[in-house]
């Protein structure tokens, strides 16, 4: 039973074998089995002649290993080290023995020459022996010159990179250092001013603290710190504003291309969490009346900045980080930056569109130093502007309806650093990884908008913009290299 459970196993093996040899397009290669282990019930009786089966076929497989180490070998010795002339001058084809014949000559007569100077040539003279000293005297001279100048080169290097890093630290550390004591003395002078207005209002005396120990001014002064280290120890309990965002979904029904829009509801804000104390409870209602009250008695004010004709109107507008400049792209293509420090609001720099036709600006970004500014045409081009150091031109500044101020003074221009088109193939891949996988193609794409990129220079000036492009994406441009 045994052996005829061992046949059974043998013959789905060589019928799953010949299966797969098959399909991969081996089937010669099975061909060349003996048919007749195939019928193991005629030539395989027991596992003795199994075994006597392999001892036979050992010797072939013996010379068929001699066979592949020999041609390994071989292999080896033809392509496995450089060539060395073993085939002799017989292998050459006749239009090359007359080059081979060339430079055998050659280098023979180097080869001779060079044993002649420095192998054959015996010294015969105290002169020769001399001269050979000295020649190898100067030459160890140099060597040992050239290892002393490498030394002190490296020693020179890693003293100087020492030192930065050590004034770097010092420098670092004076910074901190001087940080620190610009809060520690702002939060002093807000203090001193503070107690000094309380002092003011309480005693009725404008001209402030003459004596030193009046006890009246020492009240007001200890009844100042007592209530800031009272509103100290109890800010973390009553100002907690988490802000938590609730996330819900839209009511109406979104369409396909906005199933990955997240809608933000804010109107489950807390101000802070409350306590169960009644004292907190209290101190809560007068917070929300005391806010009532501030954001009721504030009155918003409205300021209108009339442009010309010529501008089309107006087709964008951007606030810098200081809430000082204000910047506005017209329906022609104009730029105007107002300094809204001053009242009336005045043009502080401008560039025009001298073009007939109009090219609205369609979006403008600033940095966050408030030097350079960004603008995104509709046809497409991106141009780098600096608000430092522009010219002035009175005809230009006319055709905007721009006129000297109070002190006769004209607003500069704006002063372009880049300008990038999409027709010249700026915003497209021409080489590396993106290029070379198929992203480069025939249609020309256009930024819609840009903004500053988060990345910092070592002065704080930042040289790379994050544009958005009409298909989607979005494109890190480097524009360090063309400032």
């Amino acid at each position: 039973k045994k052996k005829k459970e061992l046949i059974e196993q043998r013959q789905r093996l060589l019928e799953e074998r010949k299966h797969l040899l098959s399909q991969n397009g081996n089937s010669d290669y099975f061909a060349d089995f003996d048919d007749s282990l195939t019928e193991p019930d005629e030539r395989l009786q027991t596992i003795d002649d199994l075994v006597e089966n392999v001892k036979a076929m050992i010797p072939e497989s013996e010379e068929r290993v001699r066979q592949l180490k020999a041609e390994l070998l071989d292999y080896d010795r033809r392509f496995g080290r450089p060539y060395m002339g073993e085939l002799g001058v017989d292998s050459y084809e006749p239009w090359q023995r007359q080059d081979y014949l060339l430079m055998k000559d050659l280098v023979n007569d180097i080869v001779e020459q060079a044993m002649d100077d420095f192998v054959r040539r015996v010294p015969t003279g105290p002169g020769q022996l001399a001269d050979q000293d000295r020649i190898l005297a100067n030459s160890r001279t140099q060597v040992a010159e050239f290892k002393m100048a490498a030394v002190k080169q490296k020693v020179t290097q890693l003293i100087c990179e020492e030192i930065i890093i050590l004034e770097t630290r010092n420098l670092a550390e004076e910074v901190v250092r001087e940080y620190i004591s610009l809060n520690l003395l702002s939060a002093a002078s807000a203090s001193d001013l503070v107690i000094g207005t309380t002092e003011t209002l309480t005693t009725g005396n404008e001209e402030g603290r003459t004596d030193k120990e009046d006890l009246t001014y020492n009240l007001v002064t200890k009844a100042y710190h007592r209530m800031t280290a009272d509103r100290n120890e109890r800010r973390a309990k009553l100002w907690l504003h988490t802000q938590y965002l609730l996330h819900v979904k839209p009511d109406r029904q979104s369409d396909a291309q906005e199933d990955d829009v997240e809608y933000t509801d804010y109107l489950g804000i807390e101000p802070f969490k409350t306590k169960d104390d009644e004292t907190y409870t209290i101190m809560y209602k007068e917070y929300c009346e005391r806010e009532v009250i501030y954001w009721s008695n504030l009155v918003p004010t409205s300021i209108r900045l009339n442009v010309t004709l010529k501008t089309a109107g107006v087709s964008c507008g951007c606030v810098n980080h200081t809430q000082r400049f204000l910047a506005v792209g017209t329906m022609h293509g104009d730029v105007l930056v107002y300094d809204l420090h001053v009242y009336p609001p005045l043009v502080y720099r401008y560039v025009t569109n001298e073009n007939k036709e109009n090219d609205p600006v369609r979006k403008i970004s600033f940095s966050l130093d408030g030097t350079r500014l960004a603008t995104v045409n509709n046809n497409g081009s991106l141009r780098l502007w600096s608000l430092v150091n522009g010219e002035i031109s009175a005809e230009r500044a006319a055709t905007l309806g721009l006129g000297p101020d109070e002190e006769g003074f004209l607003p500069e221009e704006l002063q372009l650093l880049v300008e990038l088109f999409p027709d010249k193939g700026d915003f497209v891949f021409q080489e590396g990884p993106l290029a070379s996988a198929g992203s480069v193609g025939t249609e020309i794409l256009k930024p819609r908008m840009a903004v500053f990129h988060t990345s910092l220079t070592l002065l704080g000036s930042q040289n790379n913009l994050a544009l958005g492009m009409e298909n989607g994406d979005i494109l890190r441009c480097e524009l360090e290299d063309l400032l």
